[in-house]
């Protein structure tokens, strides 16, 4: 059991979410590709709902690796960034 601020989840469910992000951030790179219009929101979006992970999932709120996920998104809102220089 993942203690949270309200609870606990299941540990399946923590692994499958985990698991997930990693689609989530191959996406971005599609959308980059498509020039979408979206893109800025997904990542925006994408951004918000790891910080509220990180404050929900007691384990994350001191995890450097999570913090890491949150900074390159955090980058890629300030910076016109080009996918070869990932």
């Amino acid at each position: 059991m993942i203690k949270t601020v309200c609870g606990g989840i299941s540990d399946e469910l923590f692994e499958s979410y985990l698991d997930g992000l990693v689609g989530r951030f191959f996406k971005i790179l599609a959308l980059k590709d498509e020039n979408s219009e979206t893109l800025h929101i997904y990542i925006e979006s994408f951004r918000n709902e790891l910080l509220g992970s990180q404050r929900l999932i007691l384990l994350l709120k001191n995890d450097s690796r999570f913090m890491s996920l949150i900074s390159t998104l955090q980058f890629f809102l300030d910076n016109n960034f080009d996918k070869k220089n990932l």
